[in-house]
């Protein structure tokens, strides 16, 4: 199934499988940050730099299998700013060892109990545009004792 989206101008596309189902609980907490920012702004501004928290970033889709025993499987775009001058192998290096720092600082770190097998990474441009396709497993078995 293909799923086209789209958020303040940034457009994406993704190509998930038919059974997957978009998870409410990112709408759900996405219309919760709008509220509380519409609420708050105000405050925030008034705030001293010190005070002020950093929102976490919640993903602009998710999608998954129906079911809790299916949560370890799913597909989250997360959309971001960058900085001014920013390109994938200029600041992140070749797809392979993109993905490979990428696992180790952020998704399997050293003490996490959790491994990861590369199923590939691979860059492709689309109109000019440099894109990075990641692909890997994620076992969490072990922080299960081993289920």
């Amino acid at each position: 199934m293909l799923n086209s989206s789209s958020n303040n101008n940034v457009k994406y596309q993704l190509l998930i499988p038919n059974y997957y189902l978009a998870d409410q609980s990112v709408e759900l907490a996405k219309s919760k940050r709008r509220t509380a920012e519409l609420a708050s702004d105000r405050l925030y501004e008034m705030a001293p730099r010190s005070k002020r928290k950093r929102s976490s970033q919640i993903p602009d889709a998710a999608f998954g299998p129906a079911g809790k025993e299916s949560a370890e499987e799913n597909v989250s775009v997360l959309v971001s700013d960058v900085m001014d001058g920013f390109t994938l192998q200029g600041t992140l290096g070749e797809p392979l060892s993109a993905l490979e720092s990428l696992l180790k600082n952020a998704i399997v770190p050293k003490d996490s109990l959790k491994t990861a097998v590369i199923v590939g990474a691979t860059s492709f441009t689309i109109e000019e545009q440099e894109y990075y396709k990641f692909e890997y497993i994620v076992d969490r078995s072990a922080l299960n004792g081993g289920e």
